[in-house]
């Protein structure tokens, strides 16, 4: 049994119109709903924000062992966690490298006194 208000038919017309331009908190603060609220009625209705294109695909398979999670969805133009989802759902893995570690090692810290 639903907690809250039912979904009027010009709520539900919105959400289908704008779900790919407006953010779900945007259009939760213009509903008068929560974000949670209108993510979840986003999911029952099916609603995705993102289509994956073949080429999207293969780049994430192409580079998902040589580059981290970060440097992906910034060529793909979509976030860290969608990309990592796709990456579970393709089987690629489940341990990946998100951000890029710097590869010259640990700073030294610097010398503030002069050694005697």
């Amino acid at each position: 049994m639903a907690k809250g208000r039912l979904w009027a038919r010009q709520e539900i017309e919105y959400i289908t119109l704008n779900y790919k331009t407006i953010p779900y908190a945007e259009m939760a603060d213009e509903l008068g709903r929560s974000y949670n609220s209108v993510a979840l009625k986003c999911i029952r209705l099916g609603l995705k924000k993102r289509e994956w294109s073949d080429k999207d695909i293969q780049l994430l398979k192409d580079h998902y062992d040589a580059w981290p999670l970060s440097r992906i969805s910034k060529k793909i133009g979509c976030s860290i966690r969608c990309v990592y989802k796709k990456s579970i759902s393709l089987g690629l893995g489940t341990k990946p490298k998100i951000f890029s570690r710097e590869k010259s090692g640990p700073k030294k810290a610097k010398q503030s006194w002069i050694p005697l």
